[in-house]
């Protein structure tokens, strides 16, 4: 929650020091907290892929699971 404090428990506010919608951008992308979610997310995605994409690629060309013409 570096771009965030509490207002109540309900709601949250940006923090005092990201005064104008343009540093919103910067603030995250420079963020190493979701720079580290995202490559992990990435990850995890590409390591799917790699285990799974021969068989969707060969969905792709079965005939099987379309009707009959």
């Amino acid at each position: 929650m570096d771009f965030f404090i509490e207002r109540d428990g309900t709601y949250y506010d940006f923090k005092p020091s990201l005064t104008a919608k343009i540093e919103l951008k910067p603030a995250i992308e420079s963020n190493t907290g979701l720079q580290a979610k995202e490559a992990a997310i990435r990850a995890a995605f590409e390591a799917w892929w790699a285990a799974h994409s021969q068989r969707i690629t060969d969905l792709a060309g079965a005939q099987s699971f379309r009707g009959s013409a």
